[in-house]
């Protein structure tokens, strides 16, 4: 029989045990089997051995900003997405969608 871990419903991570600190916020826990857990990745707590995905963010001499922010030279990539405005305001009524563009690093461009 597999170990079980514990994941919070709407959680992307999953503990070892519920005294985690990582936990304390969540109120709905499910215990799983750890063969049924698909793409959530463990906590840093719970499991310090476990490997980490490295990724390499550089800075873009072109823009020249102070952080490191994605963008088209440094191997951003443009998503867009759209964006329901939820009040109304002088120029829009209050569901008016449109569509927003980013530049986002790509391995965060499958949450748009």
């Amino acid at each position: 029989m597999p170990p079980t871990v514990l994941v919070a419903t709407r959680g992307k991570i999953f503990h070892a045990d519920k005294g985690c600190p990582g936990l304390s916020w969540y109120k709905d826990l499910v215990e799983i089997a750890i063969t049924e857990i698909g793409v959530q990745r463990p906590c840093y707590r719970c499991y310090p051995d476990a490997p980490r995905a490295k990724t390499v963010r550089r800075y873009c001499q072109v823009c020249k900003g102070k952080t490191i922010r994605p963008c088209r030279h440094n191997g951003g990539v443009l998503v867009s997405f759209p964006v329901r405005l939820g009040k109304r305001t002088l120029t829009s009524e209050a569901d008016d969608t449109y569509t927003r563009t980013r530049w986002v690093w790509p391995e965060h461009a499958a949450r748009y």
